[in-house]
């Protein structure tokens, strides 16, 4: 039975290379090289967050604050998700005893030395 890689023809593998196609049916596919660019949320990296600067003026925010603006909120709603995100993450190291191979057995004095947070 034909694998789903089966489309490769020997000696095949440069960009514009012809194989029989994914699932074997005759139709001809274009064996090429492909590059994905992930590019990160506004809000969720320093470099995303413009630098502090003073104010355009007393009236409405230029398009530049606005833009500005949005991105800080971006900013701050990361850092709420995160939050809840950290602390289920916690909360589940804790109850499932998972640092127990950490070489710490109390779990404070773990996220203490790990994280550099403290329990209160």
């Amino acid at each position: 039975m034909a694998g789903f890689d089966d489309d490769e023809v020997e000696g095949a593998g440069g960009a514009g290379a012809v194989g029989t196609g994914l699932l074997g049916g005759g139709l001809t596919a274009v064996v090429q090289a492909a590059s994905v660019v992930v590019k990160a949320p506004v809000g969720t990296t320093l470099d995303s967050i413009p630098n502090p600067r003073p104010p355009a003026g007393d009236g409405d925010l230029t398009p530049k604050e606005r833009e500005a603006l949005v991105a800080c909120k971006a900013g701050m709603n990361n850092l709420q998700a995160a939050f809840w995100v950290a602390g289920k993450s916690l909360e589940t190291m804790k109850t499932g005893n998972l640092h127990r191979n950490e070489g710490i057995p109390n779990f404070a004095d773990y996220v203490m030395d790990t994280w550099e947070v403290s329990e209160s």
